[in-house]
């Protein structure tokens, strides 16, 4: 397959790498949720206390980082410069390690609060490595597939899917401490 073809799936998995490689250094409330909404596919990276009522929905003074298909776009924080920066880094070849370092400087306002113990969700998120690994990518929320009540469901599973469509699910990851308690 053309690699361009498949280049929002290259930066996604490099992005899920760089999350893995920030837990790794005690970031481990950093979070991502990945999503499909009509044509597009986005990957949101964010502390785990920025969510309102739902672990993916971040709130609206907070900054979070979200690569939406190819493009970067900078939650709360305008600055087109550092979004075209981030396009090229996850573009590139730089090693998860070096990436996570730049994000680290990057993003401060998202990193401060995320440098905090969660080894349930770093547990969690480890699962998901071998599949990052095979070229699977996890979906946390598919707004069209919800709406016709098509999709598992996302408070219990994730979908991992491969090139080809296959679909594989696997436990939800662990509730959000920050979050309030259900009802």
């Amino acid at each position: 397959m053309n690699r361009e073809t498949n280049l929002p799936a290259l930066m996604h998995r490099r992005l899920l790498a760089l999350v893995d490689e920030l837990h790794r250094v005690g970031f481990e409330q950093v979070r991502f949720a990945r999503s499909r909404a009509t044509q597009h596919v986005r990957l949101q990276v964010y502390a785990a206390c920025h969510v309102r009522e739902l672990d993916w929905l971040v709130t609206p003074s907070s900054t979070a980082f979200l690569l939406s298909d190819a493009s970067v776009i900078l939650m709360r924080r305008d600055d087109r410069h550092l979004a075209l920066k981030w396009e090229e880094l996850l573009r590139g070849d730089l090693k998860p390690r070096h990436l996570a370092g730049q994000f680290i400087l990057d993003f401060p306002e998202i990193m401060r609060p995320a440098y905090a113990a969660d080894h349930d969700y770093r547990q969690w998120f480890r699962t998901l490595r071998p599949h990052v690994q095979a070229g699977k990518l996890p979906v946390t929320y598919d707004e069209d597939a919800m709406i016709h009540n098509l999709a598992p469901d996302f408070t219990r599973h994730v979908e991992l899917r491969d090139l080809a469509g296959r679909v594989e699910l696997l436990p939800a990851p662990p509730r959000n401490p920050h979050l309030p308690d259900p009802v």
